[in-house]
C-alpha cells in the first residue's frame, strides 16, 4: 500500500516550477532586437548595387551569344559527310584522304575493270 502514495506526489512538483520561467524570457529579447537592424541596413545597400550591375550585364551578354551560335551550328558538318557516301566517285578523294586510306579510291576506281575481265 505504501508504494502507490510516493509516486504521484514528485509529479505535479516540478511541472509547475519551469513554466513560468522561460516563458516572459524569450519572448521579450528577440523581439526589439531584429525590428530596427533589418530595416536600416537593406534601404542603402540595394540603391547602389543594382544601378552599376545593370549597365554592365546587357554589354557582354549580347556579344558572346551570336558568336557560339555560329560554331556551335553541327548542321554543315553531318551534310557534308553523308554526301561523298553516296558519290564514291568524285567527292571520296577529300573524304579518304581525310582519314589516311587513299588505298580504295584507286582501287573501286581503276581495278573494277581489268577484275572481271579475266
Amino acid at each position: 500500500v505504501p508504494t502507490p502514495v510516493p509516486t504521484p506526489k514528485p509529479t505535479p512538483v516540478p511541472t509547475s516550477e519551469p513554466t513560468p520561467v522561460p516563458t516572459p524570457k524569450p519572448t521579450s529579447i528577440p523581439t526589439p532586437v531584429p525590428t530596427p537592424e533589418p530595416t536600416s541596413i537593406p534601404t542603402p545597400k540595394p540603391m547602389l548595387f543594382p544601378t552599376p550591375e545593370i549597365t554592365p550585364q546587357p554589354n557582354p551578354i549580347p556579344t558572346p551569344e551570336p558568336t557560339p551560335q555560329l560554331t556551335l551550328v553541327p548542321k554543315p558538318e553531318p551534310t557534308s559527310v553523308p554526301t561523298p557516301k553516296l558519290t564514291f566517285s568524285s567527292s571520296n578523294a577529300p573524304t579518304s584522304d581525310e582519314i589516311g586510306e587513299p588505298e580504295p579510291d584507286v582501287f573501286d576506281t581503276t581495278e573494277p575493270t581489268p577484275k572481271p575481265t579475266p
